[in-house]
């Protein structure tokens, strides 16, 4: 009923509304304590966070400080990094060359490295056969001689009077006590002549060595001379009474000292005679026995003479029963001349012979001073205790050119057990004379033979420095046939070393005086107040050999340029080729004498006859059965006995070279080039002159083609050989402007400022007989007395060449000979230098005055 009640008065309705009212208040109570909770918690949270911020507030105020500080280091660096930029720019200007530059360094290391590996596999095998190289460590001290120094009063006057000091290798050769023997290992340029001058000076002032207990030796008239002046400027002296002399000269004297002690020794060999006039005389009564003995074939064998033989033995000191012996061994099956008497016999009887006949007529020779005297020393120990106790001090210059006898007599001279001292000088790499006997290994071996203190001078004082580099990057390709070592150039410019190619000989020629008159416009000549506009002084001219010249005589003539030349022979031309020289003087003799006699035509027959190998022995049997009326049989004869006695059955040369002298004799019209052109044709003759010079006889014939053209010719040439002779002296003296020509070999020992190696071809140089010392039974060439070209010493000549120039070095070659290619001197990639062509090479600029 309450129900009822309460529904229908809207009760019900009201509790239910009052119902959720409360559920919702208590809902929005709930949400409201929420909302506290979170409002509390808010306000803790702002709280916070106005700690954070005043926090925040503090750290930005020390960051806008920071940032102020930061910005100003900013703009500095700003500054900084433009500069940097800029220098950037400027760098990568050059990165292209420097990137190129930097591939070829790495192609270079690579080189380098299989360099590396090559030398270090040579290294190994040197060390394990010769032991360890010795580095040599250069001195850069100016003047290594203090103030304070004991001596230093003796090396201040040297100072002056050489113009500079010594350097410190020199300075030790100088005060070395000599406790050893000493050998001085002196490179090319480095001095070493002033240095042992002053040694010798040293001995004499600070020692107080007896000038006249000091002996000093060397190989040329020239070089004593040097070293005599030498000494005596250093000592203040005109005459220091120091043995200074030849080693002929020396021998002679000490020889000549020991026949004061004992007239017994005026027995001993071939004395008393005039050596400048006896070689004449030698070689004269030498033709005489090789005609009674018949050695013609043994005289000419191998176009050895047997003079040539003769006295390359003596220098390796064989005796005659020794070179007997080896002729035997060597010839004796070789040379098949009909003799019943085999060479070897006849040759002991004839040497015999001629010693013989020297003796009694006192005809010596320049070999007899070194024999007479090593035989004494080696016969008689009483003549050794003379000559050892003669000298305390024995100097030996360019003591890599020492031929055995002379090295078997110094030993004899000062024992290794001598307390006589030798002091030797020299330089492997310049050993260039085996051809009369030297042998580098004397030098490179002197410790084994005596105990001794090793210095070395390694300094060039004497040339530019691709100069010096140009000498020890060719000279270390000898690799173990030296002393391993390496020139130090003083000259720290550079100086001019270039290969030069040209098309032909002609071109080189032509070049090389252009170039060499270009060099002579930067300093005129003047004599006695005259100028010469171009100096041709300043350039000196190497060869090889005669047969390099033939081009350049003809460029001479052409250009008019004046010269002068060491070797005399050199300058006849085509008249310095022995076989055309030796015929035309036969037909000099044939259009000078009067008649048309047989007997007047001996000489020309026999030559003709012996050029086809028909021996003499037969040619004199032949004139003794010849009974011809006219000289046409005569021809007809002289052919026959040529098919008969030899190989040559082409006579038809012989024929026509007779006939057209037969023709010149009776005054007819005759072409001396269809002459020369007939015995250039001879057999012997075809193996002796080279083609070049074949076609330099023929060329000169087309100019001189009658005979009095030619005769005139040879006068004119002939004036100009005596001519050379005297502008020769004048140039020497400084009075006559000409481009001097000299051989390689003359030229050792010397130094000009403007060199040209000229003829650098293979067969030039290298000569085309060179071959590798490895391959060449060395000993059996010495027994034949046929010393072997070695490839070398062709190098050494190279190598000697090259450090004779101070400024300018001009290695030359030809392309072509004959307009055929011809091959290059394996020695221009050795001298590594850059190779240019003639006509690029730029010109000549003026040079300062050093």
């Amino acid at each position: 009923m309450k129900n009822l009640v309460d529904k229908l008065t809207g009760k019900d309705k009201l509790l239910e509304e009052v119902t959720h009212l409360r559920s919702r208040l208590d809902k929005a109570n709930y949400e409201n304590a929420i909302i506290a909770s979170k409002l509390n918690k808010v306000s803790d949270d702002f709280a916070a966070a106005r700690k954070t911020i005043e926090k925040m507030q503090q750290i930005n105020s020390e960051m806008v400080t920071k940032y102020k500080s930061l910005e100003q280091e900013f703009y500095r660096r700003d500054s900084d990094f433009k500069k940097l930029q800029k220098e950037y720019s400027d760098l990568s200007d050059s990165h292209g060359e420097l990137s190129n530059q930097l591939t070829a360094t790495k192609n270079n290391y690579k080189a380098l490295q299989q360099k590396h590996l090559k030398i270090e596999s040579e290294h190994s095998y040197y060390k394990s056969r010769f032991g360890e190289i010795l580095e040599i460590q250069i001195p850069q001290s100016d003047n290594p001689v203090a103030k304070t120094d004991w001596d230093s009063s003796f090396f201040e006057i040297a100072e002056k009077i050489k113009g500079n000091p010594f350097n410190e290798n020199q300075v030790e050769a100088i005060r070395y006590g000599m406790e050893k023997h000493l050998q001085i290992i002196a490179g090319a340029g480095s001095g070493k002549t002033e240095t042992i001058c002053a040694k010798v000076a040293y001995l004499i002032q600070m020692k107080n060595v007896n000038p006249n207990r000091i002996c000093m030796m060397t190989f040329t008239r020239k070089a004593k001379e040097e070293m005599e002046g030498r000494v005596n400027l250093f000592l203040g002296v005109e005459n220091s009474k120091v043995n200074v002399s030849t080693f002929h000269g020396t021998f002679m004297s000490l020889f000549n000292q020991l026949k004061r002690q004992n007239p017994a020794y005026s027995s001993i060999g071939i004395q008393n005679g005039n050596a400048d006039e006896g070689e004449f005389e030698y070689k004269r009564e030498l033709r005489k026995l090789i005609n009674k003995y018949r050695l013609f074939k043994f005289d000419k064998e191998n176009e050895k003479t047997i003079f040539d033989r003769i006295s390359f033995w003596i220098n390796m000191g064989f005796s005659v029963d020794q070179m007997t012996d080896y002729i035997e061994k060597h010839f004796d099956s070789v040379i098949d001349d009909k003799e019943d008497i085999p060479v070897s016999v006849r040759f002991n009887m004839m040497i015999n012979e001629l010693n013989q006949v020297r003796k009694d007529n006192e005809i010596v020779v320049y070999d007899d001073f070194l024999i007479n005297l090593y035989d004494a020393l080696l016969q008689y120990p009483e003549a050794r205790e003379f000559v050892q106790n003669r000298y305390d001090y024995i100097f030996i210059d360019e003591f890599q050119d020492i031929n055995p006898l002379q090295m078997e007599t110094v030993k004899l001279i000062c024992p290794p057990t001598s307390a006589s001292k030798l002091i030797i000088v020299g330089d492997d790499d310049q050993s260039i004379y085996a051809f009369r006997g030297s042998d580098p290994s004397y030098i490179k071996d002197l410790p084994k033979v005596y105990t001794s203190h090793e210095i070395r001078l390694m300094r060039n004082y004497r040339s530019k420095r691709k100069i010096v580099d140009a000498g020890n990057w060719v000279i270390s390709e000898n690799k173990h046939d030296r002393i391993p070592k390496s020139m130090d150039a003083f000259h720290k410019d550079d100086g001019e070393a270039i290969i030069v190619g040209c098309p032909d000989t002609k071109e080189e020629a032509h070049w090389i005086l252009s170039r060499s008159q270009e060099i002579g416009k930067l300093e005129p000549f003047v004599l006695e107040g005259k100028v010469d506009p171009i100096n041709y002084t300043k350039s000196t001219v190497l060869y090889r050999s005669r047969r390099q010249l033939q081009s350049m005589f003809q460029a001479l003539d052409v250009k008019g340029v004046p010269y002068v030349i060491e070797k005399m022979d050199d300058v006849m031309g085509i008249f310095s080729i022995q076989d055309f020289n030796n015929a035309f003087g036969m037909w000099q003799e044939l259009m000078a004498s009067r008649g048309n006699k047989l007997q007047l035509w001996r000489s020309i027959l026999t030559n003709a006859l012996g050029h086809h190998f028909v021996s003499k022995h037969a040619i004199e049997q032949w004139y003794q059965t010849l009974d011809i009326a006219t000289l046409s049989d005569v021809i007809r004869e002289a052919c026959a006995l040529v098919i008969e006695k030899s190989k040559t059955k082409d006579t038809l040369p012989l024929k026509q070279y007779l006939t057209h002298l037969i023709n010149l004799k009776q005054e007819k019209p005759v072409n001396m080039k269809e002459v020369a052109e007939q015995f250039l044709a001879f057999p012997r003759v075809k193996d002796n002159v080279t083609d070049e010079e074949k076609e330099w006889i023929l060329k000169e014939l087309e100019k001189y083609s009658t005979w009095n053209d030619l005769l005139g010719f040879h006068e004119r040439m002939k004036r100009r050989k005596d001519e050379m002779k005297e502008n020769l002296e004048k140039y020497h003296d400084k009075k006559y402007n000409a481009l001097y020509f000299l051989t390689i070999h003359g030229s050792k020992g010397l130094a000009f400022e403007n060199v040209f190696v000229i003829g650098c071809n293979d067969g030039g140089l290298p000569s085309k007989y060179a071959e590798e010392l490895k391959d060449v039974d060395v000993q059996s060439c010495r027994e034949k007395a046929e010393p072997p070209t070695t490839m070398e010493e062709e190098r050494r000549l190279m190598y000697v060449a090259v450090t004779r120039a101070k400024q300018k070095l001009y290695v030359t070659f030809p392309k072509t000979i004959q307009d055929k290619p011809c091959g290059r001197s394996r020695f221009l990639k050795e001298l590594n230098l850059p190779i240019i062509d003639s006509d690029k090479v730029s010109p000549v600029h003026v040079i300062a005055a050093h």
